[in-house]
């Protein structure tokens, strides 16, 4: 069964429902100021993410519990990191950016994952 996969504009609370926690409203809110989208499948929410500019920091947040029950988990990773490439690109080039800044460790897979390449960071 093909799923359907759509962007749509982020807005602070779906990352409140991703994350249930409404104590990280203020942040939610700080991350609606840069590019950013909400990924959903077959109508349903499953992640949202988008990218800092001024640090160029990538910022992503799933819902663990969808990540535990889903059978077919592998796949939908699949669809959402095409998904978030082919968005990523398209702000690239609209905003000129070269670079991106993850952590932890998960980030900076994730970032790989969507073609970037991991440079040596100098700290003084």
């Amino acid at each position: 069964m093909k799923e359907n996969v759509e962007l749509k504009p982020y807005i602070p609370q779906d990352a409140i429902a991703l994350c249930g926690d409404e104590s990280k409203f203020d942040l939610a809110l700080f991350n609606q100021a840069s590019p950013a989208c909400s990924v959903f499948i077959d109508g349903r929410l499953v992640c949202c993410g988008g990218i800092r500019f001024g640090v160029g920091e990538a910022w992503f947040i799933m819902n663990d519990k969808d990540r535990e029950k889903s059978p077919d988990f592998t796949g939908r990773k699949r669809k959402i990191l095409r998904v978030c490439r082919k968005q990523i690109e398209a702000w690239s080039r609209e905003h000129g950016m070269w670079k991106l800044y993850a952590e932890p460790e998960m980030s900076t897979i994730f970032i790989e994952s969507l073609g970037f390449k991991e440079q040596p960071t100098f700290v003084r």
